[in-house]
């Protein structure tokens, strides 16, 4: 009897503490309206208090019905922003309640009478954060609101499982920059690159391969995307360099002499002394410019063009040679080979895997033409069959690249399959 007296105490107690973790969390609703610059391009500039007149919180309030009025505490987020927390409600309630689904709307509805004509767009976040005093283990989830309404552009969102993970994998992206940087260490890959001819290997491509805490592989575009947006693809693109100087640096070591592909863009190559950088770098780690091949990727017209210039003649100054990624892709690669000294091409993958139809052959053909006139050989990416491979070899096209050979391997397993 006592045990089960003592069990019941037990339960009762727990259930008190989860009613008191609950409560010790509000749920914030935020509601932005996305197409503020259309407005302001009709209208002009706002008033002072943007969008809201002085009675915005009590119609709020009356766009909610379902919920308390004392329940609500609303206040103004920006111009164009309202932040309406609500108290004794979970996510899950929220979401059952159809005010909440249907909000973004509704304040279309309202806030569109204020501006004949004009249709205001707007989304909105419901996210979890601790109240007032219970703050101490975290800060407010801004980003949590930031991540939630970048994932939608009208409609309601709710910051659950999906947008959480999301977030928790960009901060694990984010601190796991700074950690390559630091050490040195990018998770990188090697996939090997054979000369067709005679199908001895010559080289490889470094790519990024990262992975969570439960080790399932992050895109390599996921990474790329997000660091672009917080315009840290510099830091990304050096730290990969950093890692594969590295591996290059025991390479020679074991006697193997190779020249590895590292993935730049414009942005690396616009940053002053970017050259004299690299050059730094290796001969800190004693490693000769011509094992190095920096691949051009996502190059865009740039400014800096005397920038770029030094730069370039630093790295070849250092016998760093110079990649063209995905040939063929556009025509601002064709100026570049003419502009630049560029000892490899790359054919998209694309060309590849259509290489039976006659027009990719053609155009497969002129690109081998031109990359030879020029002085440079011409890699196949994406080389997946001996079919492809015999095709490559009668179009004359120097080095292959892809799951006919070999996937990309970890350090280790590439400096295995170069010594054998």
């Amino acid at each position: 009897m006592l045990a089960a007296v003592f069990a019941l105490v037990y339960n009762d107690a727990q259930i008190d503490a989860q009613r008191q973790r609950e409560q010790a969390w509000l749920r914030i609703v935020v509601a932005e309206m996305g197409n503020l610059r259309d407005l302001r391009l009709r209208y002009g500039p706002l008033q002072d208090n943007g969008l809201w007149r002085r009675d915005s919180s009590d119609e709020v309030r009356r766009l909610l019905p379902s919920l308390a009025a004392d329940r609500l505490e609303i206040y103004q987020f920006g111009d164009a922003a309202l932040a309406i927390l609500v108290h004794g409600a979970s996510l899950s309630e929220l979401r059952a309640q159809p005010q909440i689904s249907e909000l973004a709307s509704a304040l279309a509805d309202r806030v569109g009478q204020d501006w004949p004509g004009f249709r205001p767009l707007f989304r909105c976040a419901v996210v979890e954060l601790k109240a007032p005093g219970h703050c101490d283990d975290g800060p407010l989830p801004f980003r949590a609101i930031t991540l939630a309404l970048s994932a939608i552009d009208t409609g309601v969102v709710f910051f659950d499982d999906p947008i959480q993970r999301d977030s928790e994998t960009d901060a694990l992206i984010e601190s796991a920059l700074e950690h390559w940087l630091q050490h040195a260490d990018a998770p990188l890959c090697y996939q090997p690159k054979l000369r067709l001819q005679d199908r001895q290997l010559v080289g490889a491509e470094a790519l990024l391969r990262m992975r969570d805490g439960e080790g399932r592989l992050i895109s390599p575009m996921r990474v790329i995307s997000l660091l672009r947006r917080q315009r840290r693809l510099a830091d990304l693109e050096w730290a990969t360099l950093q890692s594969a100087i590295r591996f290059l640096q025991q390479c020679r070591r074991d006697g193997t002499q190779l020249k590895v592909a590292v993935n730049v863009s414009a942005e690396s190559l616009c940053l002053p002394d970017f050259g004299l950088r690299l050059q730094e770098l290796l001969q800190l780690h004693d490693v000769a410019g011509a094992m190095l091949r920096l691949e051009i990727v996502e190059w865009t017209e740039i400014v800096e063009r005397d920038v770029v210039e030094a730069n370039i003649a630093q790295l070849l100054e250092a016998g760093v040679t110079l990649s063209l990624d995905d040939f063929g892709a556009g025509y601002s690669t064709l100026i570049l080979l003419s502009q630049l000294a560029i000892a490899e091409v790359k054919i998209e993958q694309a060309l590849i895997a259509t290489l039976f139809d006659a027009k990719s052959q053609s155009i497969v053909r002129f690109i081998v033409e031109v990359a030879h006139r020029c002085g440079a050989i011409v890699v196949a990416e994406g080389t997946e069959t001996l079919a492809q491979e015999q095709q490559l070899r009668a179009l004359d096209v120097d080095v292959g690249q892809g799951y006919l050979y070999s996937a990309a391997l970890p350090a280790d397993e590439f400096r295995r399959f170069a010594a054998d």
